[in-house]
């Protein structure tokens, strides 16, 4: 799993590669391509190494509010507390009740675009 700083969001991830080094290069590359900003892309960064286990990435979508909260668990729902715990200790209390984990994004076994993902036997 790879990410950008906290206060300007961009991420990236890939599940079930041949090998740690592939997959850290991909989850760069899906990092820089979840933005257009050419400055955020250089700040990307390999945050998380796993296998057999499940991750989530939580933010707030609307524009201008930074900060997302991510995470590695044994299982979906784990990675998905934690991320969301992570990510409402920043958020404020004005928009802590918007902070979301979205659906979507690449086809199941791959990490491009996606907010959450398990890698291996995880579930």
């Amino acid at each position: 799993m790879a990410v950008g700083p906290r206060n300007a969001f961009a991420s990236g991830s890939a599940l079930n590669t041949p090998s740690p080094k592939i997959a850290s290069a991909d989850a760069i590359e899906s990092c820089k391509g979840s933005t257009s900003d050419e400055s955020l892309k250089q700040l990307c960064k390999v945050v998380a190494r796993f296998s057999n286990k499940c991750f989530a990435i939580a933010f707030d979508p609307q524009d201008g509010e930074p900060g997302a909260g991510w995470a590695v668990a044994d299982t979906h729902q784990a990675a998905d507390e934690q991320a969301m715990r992570d990510r409402r200790a920043t958020a404020g209390p004005d928009r802590v009740q918007f902070c979301i984990i979205p659906a979507g994004g690449g086809p199941q076994g791959q990490g491009e675009g996606r907010s959450r993902g398990c890698d291996g036997n995880a579930h």
